[in-house]
């Protein structure tokens, strides 16, 4: 990872123009390092220059599709950082500048994760059908919802964190008796 902190040197340093992609990449890679002080102020640059970019191109009528696209990567580093608050909130700020179905994935982590989840469960049930399968997601934040699962936190690397908690609700199939069958059968 420090190589790819010596890489993005010249596109993070004081003097590169505003580039929320490569903060954004520096945020990710100071995490994988464990230096999260930094990666919290990589971070916020990264959101200054996206605003800042984005000031700049509504002043000439026009927010190119590429620069949009950035959204996604600084929803990600804040997501890296579990700023799942402020992953919410950006994409709320942001939201008519999202392109791509990440961002809607990324919003209904944050959102499950702040325990909203019918939120949640609205953002995945929107998602484009472009991306992976995230619709099959908003049934499991109505369950959650419900109670009915016993869920933690997801992470955004789109994989179910392992801080399972056992439940003591009513298990959602019919367990078998003690002579192997179903009950009822």
């Amino acid at each position: 990872m420090e190589k790819v902190l010596e890489a993005l040197a010249p596109n993070i340093g004081p003097e590169a123009p505003p580039n929320p992609y490569a903060h954004s990449l520096a945020v990710q890679a100071l995490v994988a390092l464990g230096r999260e002080k930094e990666a919290r102020a990589e971070l916020r640059e990264a959101i200054r220059d996206f605003d800042d970019g984005l000031a700049a191109s509504r002043r000439v009528g026009w927010v190119p599709d590429s620069w949009k696209e950035y959204t996604r990567m600084v929803l990600r580093a804040a997501g890296s950082l579990k700023e799942h608050r402020l992953v919410y909130d950006l994409y709320r700020r942001w939201d008519s500048y999202h392109v791509v179905w990440e961002c809607v994935y990324l919003a209904g982590v944050a959102a499950f994760n702040l325990k909203r989840f019918l939120q949640a469960a609205r953002y995945w049930a929107a998602g484009r059908r472009d991306g992976p399968p995230v619709r099959c997601r908003a049934a499991v934040a109505l369950l959650a919802d419900r109670g009915d699962i016993p869920l933690s936190l997801w992470n955004m690397n789109f994989r179910l964190l392992t801080n399972w908690k056992a439940s003591r609700r009513k298990p959602l199939l019919p367990r078998k008796s003690a002579t192997g069958m179903l009950p009822g059968a």
